[in-house]
This record gives structure tokens, sequence and C-alpha cells, in this order.
């Protein structure tokens, strides 16, 4: 009997098992439903939150087990009643109610506890609802247009590659006929292309050679005036002709002389950078204007160009005297006077006698002597480059110099000689008066010549040797620029290779700060020390110098300048030399 038993229980267990599953639905459906009434009572009695926690409990409950759909579809339903009539949430009534929805289109809220805003809700998510299911019925409509058209156009697209292809047989099998038409055609024709090229060839090389659409207008030196009785020079640079092919044959003037009733020609001389020549004493022999056109001819006589027209001639004063220095060929020295004219200029002081460096000896005037050799004379190099480094000493003194009325302005400023900045408001802040190292500038700089002495230019670059940051951020001026100007001494410094003195001017903008080491200071913190104390100037400089320039070799020279500084509207006076290298261009 016992043994009977035992095989008895696992038939019994599996019966169980076989059962638990409806069982298990039933049991979430009865318990939902339970919560569910319970609910609704609450929401009857206003205990709205209350009842949203007992719906969620059902919800919980079908969740974890089994419920039907009229169960699920009364929860959701009920749940959307308390959002909207009981806690006044549309969104959340309205979600839920689309819930309740999707699972059975015909339901509706339970008109027991259904009110105007119950009933809204439900309309707007009724209407969300039917608006989804439009639009899923539309997109679905909308992709089977798509496919149709896909397909038609794919249909097309077939058809149009086979007509093509039928197109593209029919032109080869004509193509084929017309080659052998052409191909002889062009064997006839090929002899006749390649003199017509050969020809043509011919004709763009004469063209280029020879030929030259309009004149081009040319400027010559462009001298205004000379002395009665002194050659006239002129001098045109070499133009750039229309083509690289095209050769310069001559370069001739013709010019009218004061008083002349017929023009005469001179043929220019080849020189350096161009063509130039004087005129016959005779074209200087009278006061007056004179006029000229300088034509310049190619190898086929044709005028490339001209500096003046035969109607609007380029023209020369003839003078006395001339206000301006005697013009002269490019390394050449000014012409003398004609001796034909010498005995008639005479004169009482050397200012009655026409042309740089003329005298007046024994009533007469005699030229000047040559001051510089012509085979010492070189080319002005108008352009120059240069690297310097200056360094600035600058008288600094104070009674109070690390005081904070002192330092706050960022004048003065106080560290120790570990960099540390001192405190504010010591004891004894500091005095002294003597001469300290200033800013350290290294700067690039370009200068350009003007006439024989002149020069403007610009400098640019960095500052070094100011104090170490503060902690109010105040600092010296890394970078400094400039503007310079100079004037060279001597009779024109530039022609010869040789030491030339020059002073120059500058202003821009730039900071400096002379520095004094060993200043005694007292403080609360440390007692009796020695500082390091920079007095600032700037932002703004004039200043002014003196120079000597050594040439080196070829352009290059080296230069040492002493000058002096005034630093603005922080005032500081600095003087220091200066030391560079310069390279003409």
């Amino acid at each position: 009997m016992p043994r009977a038993l035992s095989l008895l229980w696992p038939c019994v267990f599996l019966l169980l098992l076989s059962v638990a599953r409806p069982s298990l639905a039933a049991d979430s459906n009865q318990e939902a439903k339970r919560h569910i009434q319970a609910a609704m009572k609450d929401f009857q009695q206003n205990r709205f939150l209350k009842a949203e926690g007992r719906l969620k409990t059902a919800g919980a409950v079908c969740r974890s087990g089994d419920c039907s759909k009229p169960t699920l579809v009364a929860l959701w339903g009920y749940l959307g009643i308390v959002y909207a009539s009981g806690l006044e949430d549309p969104e959340a009534a309205g979600a839920c109610f689309q819930q309740m929805l999707l699972l059975d289109p015909d339901a509706k809220p339970d008109e027991r506890f259904s009110d105007e805003s119950v009933r809204k809700s439900f309309e707007a998510a009724a209407d969300a609802a039917l608006a989804e299911q439009r639009a899923a019925e539309e997109a679905k409509r909308q992709k089977a247009l798509e496919e149709a058209e896909k397909a038609k156009r794919i249909a097309e697209a077939q058809k149009r590659r086979i007509e093509e292809h039928k197109q593209r047989l029919a032109e080869l099998k004509q193509q084929k006929l017309e080659e052998a038409e052409r191909r002889a055609e062009e064997e006839r024709l090929e002899k006749q292309r390649q003199a017509e090229e050969i020809a043509a060839v011919k004709e763009e090389d004469r063209r280029l050679r020879c030929d030259v659409e309009e004149p081009l207008s040319l400027q010559d030196a462009g001298w205004v005036e000379q002395a009665q009785g002194f050659q006239v020079p002129l001098f045109l640079k070499v133009p750039k002709l229309p083509s690289d092919t095209m050769k310069i044959k001559r370069v001739v003037v013709e010019y009218s002389a004061p008083g002349a009733e017929a023009s005469r020609s001179l043929e220019l001389k080849p020189l350096r950078g161009g063509y130039g020549g004087y005129l016959p004493c005779d074209a200087s022999l009278k006061a007056g204007e004179l006029s000229y056109q300088i034509k310049v001819i190619n190898t086929c006589d044709t005028m490339i160009g001209s500096a003046g027209t035969a109607a609007e001639p380029r023209r020369i004063k003839i003078k006395p005297a001339i206000d301006f220095a005697q013009p002269h060929l490019p390394g050449e020295l000014p012409p003398e006077t004609c001796a034909s004219q010498s005995s008639s200029l005479t004169c009482e002081f050397d200012d009655d006698c026409p042309g740089e460096g003329a005298r007046c000896e024994a009533g007469s005037c005699t030229a000047a002597q040559p001051k510089i050799p012509p085979k010492k004379r070189i080319d002005i190099r108008r352009n120059r480059v240069s690297f310097e480094a200056s360094l600035d000493f600058a008288p600094i003194s104070s009674e109070a110099a690390c005081a904070p009325s002192s330092v706050s302005d960022g004048r003065y400023s106080c560290f120790r000689t570990d960099d540390s900045e001192l405190e504010q408001d010591p004891q004894a802040p500091g005095s002294f008066s003597t001469l300290g190292v200033g800013s350290l500038r290294l700067s690039l700089g370009y200068d350009r010549v003007l006439g024989e002495r002149w020069l403007v230019g610009a400098r640019g670059g960095l500052t070094l040797l100011g104090h170490p940051e503060r902690a109010d951020g105040k600092s010296v001026l890394p970078v400094h620029f400039a503007a310079r100007g100079a004037v060279y001494f001597g009779n024109e410094p530039f022609a010869q290779a040789r030491v030339r003195a020059y002073a120059a001017i500058s202003a821009g903008l730039a900071d400096s700060a002379g520095r004094v080491d060993g200043v005694s200071v007292r403080s609360d913190a440390r007692g009796l020390e020695t500082v390091r104390v920079w007095q600032k100037g700037g932002s703004l400089f004039a200043g002014a110098g003196f120079g000597l320039e050594i040439p080196l070799f070829g352009a290059g020279a080296i230069y040492g300048e002493l000058g002096a500084r005034q630093y603005f509207p922080t005032s500081l006076t600095a003087f220091g030399p200066t030391l560079g290298y310069v390279h003409g261009l």
C-alpha cells in the first residue's frame, strides 16, 4: 500500500501542472477586476490618486499574469477616466484611451463615470488613432504607387536602352560609310593644310618681329630744365617689347632747339639699363623751350613706341640758371660747359653759375671738377633691408618706488631676486637715483633711398629684458613698431663704397623698462631685504640719433648708432647704442 501511494504523487503533480496555466490566468483576471472595482469606488469618493494607484496595481497583476483582452480594455478605459476627470491630465488620459482603442477599436469609456472632460479626451484619442490608421493606410498606398512607378520606370528604361542600341548600330553603319569618304578628303587636304600652316608660322613670326598694334607710350628720364650753354642729356629705359622675338634696331630722338626753324635728329647709344646721349651744344645756345620726341624702332623699321609725340612732344626749359641739380646720364658726371659758350658766361658769385658745383673764378664760370672718379662710382641700391639690436640705458629715480601709489599704475615694479613679486605696502618702500639698464630690442627693417641722401622706412621686432609678469597682469609690451627717416652726409654718399655718417629720427609704438638692483625695502613679512626695481615708460616714443655706416663687401654694410628716446605718456628718457647689418637690393 505505501508503495502504491508513492507512485500516485507524481501523477497528481503532473495533473496540477497541466491545469496551472488556465488557473493562473483566471486568478489574474479576478484579482485585476477586484482592483478595478475598488479603484472606481475610490474615484466616486474623489480619492483620485488612490484610484490611480489601484488601477496601476491591476496593471501590474496583468503583466505578471495573463489577463484577458476585455479586462485589459476595461483597465485602460478606467485609467483614462481617472486621468481625464479626476487628475485633470488630458495627455495621460488620451494615451490610455489610445491603448484601449488599439486593443478594441469599438471600445468606449464607461458611461457611468464619463463627463465632458472624459468625452473630450476620448474623442481626441479616437481622432489620433484614426489619424494614425489613415497615415498607415496612406503610407501603404504611397508605397504601392512608388512600387508601380518604379516598375514603370524600369520598363521604360529597358525600352529606351533597346532603342538606343538600335540607334547606335545604325550610326555605326553610317559612320563606316562616311569614314572612307572622309579619309580620302583628309588626304587631299593634308598637303594644302601643311602649306597653310607653314605660311601662317612665317606670318606670325613676321608679325611678332615687326607689327605693333599701337605704339607704346614710353617714359624717359623726365628732366624739365637745363642750364644754357650745357649739353642736354636724354635717357630712355629699355622698354618691355610686345613679344620676345622683337628686337630694337635703333632709338632716335627728333628735337627742335629754341629759335630753330627745323627739327633735327640724333641716334641715342645703348647704355646700361637703356639708351641715352647728349644733344649737341647748339641745342642749348639760346634760352627758351626745347621740344623732342624719342622713337624706338625695331628691326623691321616699325616704330615700337615713343616718349612724346609729334603733337605733344616732351619739353625742357633752357635757362641761364636752373633751380635743381644739373641733369646727367646714369653713372656719369654732369656735363661740362660747351666751349663755344664758356666765354659768354660771366658771374659775380658762385650762385650765378649753372650746374651743381660750378664756381665763379675771375668773373667767369668754371665747371665743377669730378668729386667721385667714374671708376669708383657704384650703382645706388635703393631698397635696403636690415637687422639690428639696440639697448636702452635710462636715468631712473624714486623716493618710494615700491609704494602702492607707485606700483598700481604700472610705472614701477618690484621683484625679489627669485622673481617673486614684493608684497604691497612695505614699511620702507625703497628710494634710489641711478642709471638703469633698459630694454633690448631686436628689429627687422626696410628703408627706401630717396634722391641721393634721404631714407624713409620702418622697423619692427621683439622687446626683451622687461620685468617679470605681475600678479595684476601688467607687463612690458613684447613687440615694437617704428617709422624712421634718415639723412646721409657728404656728396652723393651712396655713389661710392665709403664710410657714411648719418642722422636719423624715429617714432612709433614701444615700451622700455630701466632696471636697478639692490634697492632696500622693509616689510612686515620679511623685514629688511633687497629687491630689483623696474621703471617703465611708453607705450609711444619719439627719438633721434647719429651713426656711422661701414661698407663690407658687395651690397652689405654694418652700422653703429647712438641715439636718445623719449617715451610717453608714461614718461621715461633713455639713450643707448644700436648695432646692425644692412643689405642693399
